[in-house]
Order: C-alpha cells, then sequence, then structure tokens
C-alpha cells in the first residue's frame, strides 16, 4: 500500500476506533427504557456527553486531509456522521425533563435516523478501504 494511503488508513482507523467505543456507550443507553425523570435525565446527560464525544471525532476526522482517491468518499464520512450526531441530536430533544416525559415518536425517529446513518459509515468506509487497498 501506498504510504500516504497508509497513513491515512491508520488516522481515519484511530478515530473509528474512538467512534466505535462511543457508539458503545451509545448503544448501552439507547437499551434503557426511561421510566421515572431520574432515568429521563440519565439518559439526556448521557446523550449530551456522547454527542460531545461525537462532535470531536467529526472535527478531528474533518481535519485530515485524505489523499485525493477518496477525497469525495472522505467528505461523504464526515457528512454521514453529521447525520449520525443529528440524530442523536433528535433523541435528545425527544426527552422532555420540563415535562417528564419523552416523546416516543421523535425518540424512535432519532433512532432510526442513526441506524440509517450507521449503515452509510460502514458502506463508505468499504468503498474507501477497496480504493485504498489498490
Amino acid at each position: 500500500m501506498n504510504p500516504i494511503y497508509f497513513a491515512y488508513a491508520q488516522a481515519v482507523a484511530k478515530i473509528g476506533g474512538a467512534i466505535r467505543e462511543t457508539a458503545n456507550k451509545y448503544g448501552e443507553i439507547s437499551s434503557c427504557k426511561p421510566e421515572t425523570i431520574d432515568d429521563i435525565r440519565a439518559m439526556k446527560e448521557g446523550y449530551q456527553q456522547l454527542l460531545k464525544e461525537f462532535k470531536s471525532q467529526k472535527a478531528e476526522l474533518n481535519s485530515i486531509t485524505a489523499p485525493g482517491i477518496v477525497e469525495n468518499e472522505h467528505a461523504q464520512l464526515v457528512n454521514i456522521l453529521s447525520e449520525y450526531i443529528q440524530a442523536i441530536q433528535s433523541l435528545i430533544n425527544s426527552l422532555d425533563i420540563d415535562n417528564v416525559k419523552a416523546d416516543t415518536t421523535m425518540f424512535e425517529g432519532g433512532l432510526e435516523k442513526q441506524r440509517l446513518a450507521s449503515a452509510k459509515i460502514v458502506a463508505i468506509t468499504k468503498v474507501m478501504a477497496e480504493k485504498l487497498s489498490k
């Protein structure tokens, strides 16, 4: 593999590992069913922390200069990560602590947006890996 491609792939893989760790925490929080105001508050606080982590990871990914061969895919990956972040923002917005409720429609919509963004991330990273390995 070209040394420039290799260095780029390593940098993206490092960020990808951090994103996976944050996504695992996200999965743990999402598996909880809020039943009390304290549950809703804890879930919202957890999502807010994860949102900060994902935004930081997106900024780090965005700061990497992609080789020309995957420049478009890199831009797509950053945009898809933005979609993922927006989905988490929807989840946060669905948890209304002031009125002691969760908007389940908004919450489920956020989960679906997150699932779609995850699938897009997997697809685009496969394309990038194929291009970089040539």
